[in-house]
């Protein structure tokens, strides 16, 4: 959930394929932050390297730590990220009415149902658990606005 200005909250539900382990889940999260991540390990670099290097290289060094950076997170998580699919919702309120846009109930149909999956995750099995989440997954692949986050 994203809040903006004037009543406007944005909603977005990103749901990982069915089986994505705890490992995919990090990659995915560290592909997704690298920019910022990326940042601070250049600013690291021209720190490390700022009185050691001449400015060539320690612009070499910079230019290769965040590409590397990229090349390695993209290169870990290219299956799993062409397979996450996401919804976006907007709901607007003006102080008299609320309005939603895009997918708004469903995203909210499909979080009510994995809190439902969570909570009973500890009385079910973990193949009924997986069959509530593919489920769910194939609810947001038919009406997802984003078909892969490849290029995100």
């Amino acid at each position: 959930m994203h809040a903006g200005r004037f009543g406007v909250v944005h909603y977005r539900l990103t749901v990982y394929p069915p089986g994505t382990n705890a490992t995919e889940r990090r990659d995915l999260t560290l592909a997704r932050d690298w920019p910022a991540l990326g940042g601070a390990a250049t600013l690291l670099t021209l720190i490390v390297l700022g009185t050691q290097a001449s400015p060539i290289g320690v612009a070499l060094g910079v230019i290769v730590v965040y590409a590397a950076g990229i090349v390695w997170t993209r290169s870990r998580t290219v299956t799993t990220r062409c397979a996450v699919r996401v919804l976006d919702g907007v709901r607007v309120s003006d102080g008299v009415r609320e309005v939603s846009r895009g997918e708004f109930d469903l995203i909210v149909e499909c979080v009510t149902r994995l809190r439902a999956l969570d909570r009973s995750s500890t009385r079910s099995d973990p193949v009924t658990y997986e069959a509530g989440w593919s489920e769910v997954y194939r609810t947001v692949d038919a009406a997802s606005t984003v078909q892969a986050v490849s290029g995100a």
